[in-house]
């Protein structure tokens, strides 16, 4: 389901001028929830895939998580 939002919505999700930014959050929160509470490993690779998409893609919300994880 992410993939396709964001295949659909990415230039979108992550401009803060659209309504559909409020997004951002629940994808990059949605992506590491599956990542940590997966159990099949190919799952974990498709949601931490979709994480990298959004750090490369630009995703504010994502390299805060991704600093807030290497805090621990």
């Amino acid at each position: 389901m992410i993939t396709r939002i964001l295949d659909e919505l990415e230039h979108v999700v992550l401009d803060i001028r659209t309504h559909w930014a409020v997004l951002e959050a629940d994808l990059v929160q949605l992506s590491l929830a599956v990542y940590n509470h997966a159990v099949d490993e190919n799952v974990k690779m498709r949601a931490m895939d979709l994480f990298e998409r959004l750090l490369l893609a630009g995703s504010r919300q994502a390299y805060h998580a991704l600093s807030e994880w290497d805090r621990r």
